[in-house]
């Protein structure tokens, strides 16, 4: 029986994926990220075989998928995990990002996804943000880590504040 198919009846608790992995510094990073959602109440959904979903609003904020076994492939290159921080729309980017340091925003723009014909976005578009402008730009509004490092997941932490911060003002 496949994995999808035993989860989909079991969902087992995320924190049973995480105690697999092998690297400890990404176990480490990812129950402290378990500890932080669970702290804003934000509990974790099973949304399909080693997925699961943080809600906000009735919105999507993040995807976390754990992979101990590194079946999954991004790009033809094996992973254990895949941090997906889903953004409203790149429309309301400068209100999103209009509190933050230039740094900040600098390292965002760096993190946006670039354009790689998967959507009818092809060949991508061009955001400002404030001054910057970023091109090729895909219309997929989410900033992704595969294998996040500690330093990648407490950027992501600050992400999913900033989201649920902008969620609010909806």
């Amino acid at each position: 029986m496949s994995d999808y198919k035993v989860q989909k009846v079991n969902k087992p608790p995320i924190d049973e994926l995480v105690s697999k992995l092998t690297d400890i510094d990404m176990r480490n990073g990812l129950y402290h990220l378990l500890e932080f959602t669970n702290s804003i109440k934000m509990k974790p959904q099973w949304y399909a075989a080693n997925s699961y979903n943080f809600n906000f609003k009735g919105k999507r904020v993040f995807r976390l998928r754990v992979n101990p076994y590194k079946t999954v492939k991004m790009d033809g290159v094996p992973y254990s995990v895949g941090m997906y921080l889903y953004l409203s729309d790149w429309s309301d980017i400068n209100y999103f990002l209009h509190n933050q340091s230039d740094d900040f925003v600098k390292s965002f723009i760096d993190y946006m996804p670039r354009c790689r014909s998967c959507y009818t976005c092809a060949p991508g578009f061009t955001v400002s943000v404030r001054e910057n402008v970023a091109e090729n730009i895909c219309k997929n509004a989410a900033i992704n880590f595969i294998d996040p490092t500690p330093d990648k997941i407490e950027y992501g932490k600050r992400l999913i504040e900033l989201q649920r911060a902008f969620l609010k003002t909806e």
